[in-house]
């Protein structure tokens, strides 16, 4: 979890502040930017949300600081950076995201949706439905107020991001194959 000087210097060009919650991905409606939008809205820390990704559904996004795409490089910034990354989306087939953010030390709070829960482990904090905006803000000022709680998902999410390497997906993608 290595800070990167350059890429922080880029993200401060930008305009990211040190504290934001970040959302990474689409603006395809099952990823539900709004109920982030909504629920850091509703945060007594007044931060920011910003987004990361493809954004082409959704034309307004009004209190969202939104970079589309970022390089690999920056993107790992921003997990280490970010106060806080939160996936409410409705449906993921696996949430590539979340074990990205679980790898950089990110405290992350996933939707009880899809596989969110199942690729967290106990490397996540489980927030409920997809679409409860207030769940949602509940957990993020759970996590931001308390440093106990904020460093326990970062080093259980590290723990758990470590199962995710790729010599044990090919050995389990082999097997399944034969």
């Amino acid at each position: 979890m290595n800070d990167d000087a350059e890429a922080d210097h880029e993200l401060n060009k930008l305009g990211v502040p040190e504290d934001f919650v970040l959302f990474v991905g689409s603006g395809d409606p099952r990823k539900n930017l709004d109920v982030a939008r909504s629920a850091v809205g509703r945060v007594q820390h007044q931060m920011p949300l910003v987004a990361v990704g493809w954004s082409g559904w959704e034309p307004g996004t009004g209190g969202v600081l939104g970079l589309g795409y970022v390089s690999d490089r920056l993107l790992a910034q921003l997990y280490r950076r970010a106060s806080v990354f939160v996936m409410p989306s409705s449906y993921e087939g696996f949430g590539l995201p979340v074990v990205e953010a679980m790898a950089c030390g990110c405290p992350t709070l996933v939707a009880d949706a899809g596989s969110l829960s199942e690729v967290g482990g106990d490397g996540v904090h489980v927030f409920g439905e997809a679409q409860n905006v207030g769940a949602l803000a509940e957990s993020i000022e759970q996590t931001m107020g308390s440093k106990t709680f904020m460093d326990a998902l970062r080093k259980k999410g590290v723990q758990r991001a470590k199962s995710f390497d790729w010599p044990s997906c090919a050995r389990l993608s082999l097997q399944r194959f034969r």
